[in-house]
């Protein structure tokens, strides 16, 4: 902003009142515009078709388009939830979980689910809703910083409300609900405001500014870098225009002191837990993979626009270039120009821009992010306007009759690119597959067959989920107010299986697990199973099994060896894959254990193999502990009358002596002390199972 290209101030400005600001009062000279007018009447019918168009792209089909709640979306979702049943006083100024958060997105979707409840669409209307205001916002910039381009105001402004239409980038962060976004939007008001109050000497937009200035570090962790593109215009503007700047101090004190008092909360919070401040930047950080590894990122980063963009398909059609071919025509033009015109403060500032916060993306893996690059977003859609501009006015003055046909092409071409944005989002992106599982649209399909059926009957089934995902943010953001999470239980169907003592519901993931639904199917024989989610190949995802109140549950592999232990529990059996020791194979047991009732306490079990030399006691000489099912089925969960079958894999070791006595042992111990749970008329707290011997072919 150093003189931001308007004539030099005669004199200091005077001291004026906060209403004021919505006056207008233009710089003391105009720069000379080479364009042809636009009349007040045709800009904002025009503006108002852009907006018409923006509201289309960002709401249609906005609860369906993207599929799924993605992991951090839905960790957003629980939060705002959780802020709900909390007094205002008593909300989090930092969101340290799912690797740190800033906390304003979250409000934002807080106060959202308070209007419309919790839910996919909501989130989506949020972040569409950011999405829409952002045209807005960079036209007004492009509307204040236009006399110091020394271009039209009130084209460049359409140009700019245009530009985002023709971003996938920006659709489909308008579907995002993560804090990535608001970024972009805070940091385009700030400076429209902050340009609004240099040129126009009104020191309420500098307050204004500071305000939108410290809440901006509210949004995401790049916005950190800001401060570095306001230290570059204050040394440009000691070099260029020392004078002005002087007259402005004032000014500029009441902006950092706004801004100051506003972000000084999250400062503070900042500075008393440092590693919120430092963990997820040194968690994507490069700087340590050296000077080539940084090199490659600048590279992809700065090639992101034209050859190869973001490849998460999250965030992109992967690999596609951040503008299409049309759009990149428009920015290419803007881009030179402004390097033409480095020397005016204007263009020097949005090139400042744009490099600073593209730092964030070129220093971080998975380059190029489009999420991390989001602060650079703002500016490249004012270089794209600047183009636009440039090439429609380089037309009317070299062919003054062709200016009509010339701001025609513009807008065709415009068309053109945001029909093609249209496309890639509505039909390309939208309907790639891999968005089913990046998105976790499976977890949000079954979550919500299970509200449908839990709607249509009264919840009288426990309810089980596996082999993972029961403590999945989207399953419980999906199962919101609909069944607590205690009782949605779990476990890994490739480590064990759980039987309650009654009826029983299985949302069993098939895909990923064929082992559980194999092994319920054979105990629950009176049970039944549906298709309850498709995967987008056709196969099924997840299927439900259920099994009725008085359902058969039978054990046919198991030996029967009936034997209690403290606390609540016993051993009901054991199965064997061989009933004889082979060196070198591995042995699978499995050991199904009932509940009397929960017990108070998570157990490790453990299965040892032992050898027994005559006249000598018993050595170990393979073993596996692990809690059951490897955690997914802790003992602190085991239902009263529940069966639980927990499998071992051991391997038998690679040289065994005939001379010794193979036997196996089970039982539990607390991690934390070794202690093992106590087994009556056990002298060592272990249950033998059975001896094994050597097989027949072995020396």
């Amino acid at each position: 902003m150093a003189g931001a290209g308007a004539a030099k101030s005669t004199g200091a400005s005077r001291p004026v009142k906060a209403a004021s600001c919505l006056r207008h009062r233009g710089p003391a000279s105009r720069p000379r515009i080479l364009a042809k007018p636009v009349s007040a009447a045709t800009w904002g019918l025009a503006f108002f078709a852009v907006v018409l168009i923006t509201v289309a792209f960002r709401f249609f089909r906005v609860g369906s388009v993207p599929v799924g709640l993605q992991y951090d979306e839905a960790f957003n979702g629980l939060d705002a939830s959780a802020l709900l049943s909390r007094p205002l006083t008593h909300w989090p100024i930092f969101f340290p979980d799912n690797f740190g958060r800033e906390p304003l997105f979250v409000y934002l979707l807080a106060a959202t689910q308070a209007l419309l409840g919790p839910g996919v669409m909501p989130m989506h209307l949020l972040s569409a809703t950011i999405g829409t205001l952002l045209t807005p916002a960079v036209a007004w910039l492009a509307w204040e910083m236009a006399p110091s381009l020394r271009l039209d105001g009130k084209r460049l402004a359409l140009w700019a409300a245009i530009a985002p239409l023709t971003l996938l980038w920006v659709q489909i962060l308008s579907r995002y609900a993560t804090r990535t976004l608001p970024l972009a939007l805070l940091e385009t008001l700030m400076w429209a405001a902050l340009w609004r109050g240099w040129r126009t000497r009104r020191r309420c937009w500098w307050v204004t500014s500071g305000a939108l200035a410290g809440l901006s570090f509210y949004t995401y962790l790049a916005v950190r870098l800001l401060p570095a593109v306001f230290m570059v215009m204050l040394l440009a503007a000691i070099v260029w225009n020392r004078a002005e700047l002087r007259r402005r101090l004032p000014d500029m004190g009441a902006w950092l002191l706004v801004a100051a008092l506003v972000a000084a909360p999250l400062a503070m919070y900042l500075l008393a837990h440092p590693a919120s401040l430092f963990t997820r930047v040194s968690q994507v950080s490069i700087l340590k993979s050296g000077p080539l590894a940084i090199a490659r990122n600048v590279l992809a980063v700065l090639g992101m626009v034209f050859i190869a963009g973001d490849r998460d398909i999250r965030n992109n059609i992967p690999g596609r270039p951040a503008l299409d071919g049309i759009a990149s025509i428009w920015f290419a033009v803007g881009l030179a120009w402004s390097l033409w015109q480095l020397r005016r403060p204007a263009y020097l500032f949005l090139l400042t821009w744009a490099a600073v916060m593209l730092a964030p993306a070129m220093l971080s893996n998975n380059a190029p992010s489009f999420q991390r690059a989001v602060g650079a977003l703002p500016p490249l859609l004012l270089l794209m306007a600047v183009g636009l501009e440039r090439g429609v006015s380089w037309a009317e003055r070299t062919r003054p009759t062709l200016a009509t046909t010339a701001l025609g092409l513009a807008l065709l071409s415009l068309a053109a690119s945001a029909g093609i944005t249209w496309h890639a989002f509505y039909d390309v992106w939208a309907g790639n597959e891999s968005l089913f599982y990046a998105r976790d649209a499976g977890l949000l399909e079954l979550t919500e067959a299970l509200k449908r059926e839990l709607a249509a009957a009264a919840p009288s089934a426990t309810t089980y989920l596996s082999p993972s995902g029961w403590d999945h943010p989207t399953v419980r953001y999906g199962l919101l107010g609909v069944l607590p999470q205690n009782e949605l239980l779990h476990f890994d169907g490739s480590r064990c299986v759980r039987i309650p003592d009654g009826a029983a519901r299985y949302l069993l993931r098939s895909a990923d697990d064929p082992r559980g639904p194999r092994l319920l199917s054979t105990y629950l024989p009176d049970s039944s199973s549906h298709v309850l989610v498709v995967a987008p190949d056709g196969r099924p995802w997840a299927v439900e099994l259920d099994q009725p109140a008085h359902g058969r549950v039978v054990f046919p592999e198991m030996t029967p060896l009936l034997t209690g232990l403290d606390d609540g529990i016993s051993l009901i059996g054991y199965w064997l894959s061989s009933n004889q020791l082979r060196p070198g194979d591995r042995l699978y047991v499995r050991l199904f254990w009932r509940a009397n009732h929960t017990p108070a306490r998570e157990y490790t079990a453990f299965i040892h193999l032992l050898a027994t030399a005559p006249g000598k006691g018993a050595m170990q000489v393979a073993g596996a502990d692990a809690p059951p099912g490897n955690g997914s089925c802790g003992t602190s969960t085991w239902l009263p009358g529940e069966t639980v079958i927990d499998e071992f894999e051991l391997t038998v070791p690679g040289s065994l002596s005939p001379g010794y006595t193979y036997s196996l042992a089970t039982g539990f111990y607390t991690a934390n002390d070794g202690r093992r749970l106590h087994v009556p008329g056990s002298d060592d707290d272990t249950i033998p199972l059975a001896r094994l011997p050597l097989a027949q072919d072995q020396p």
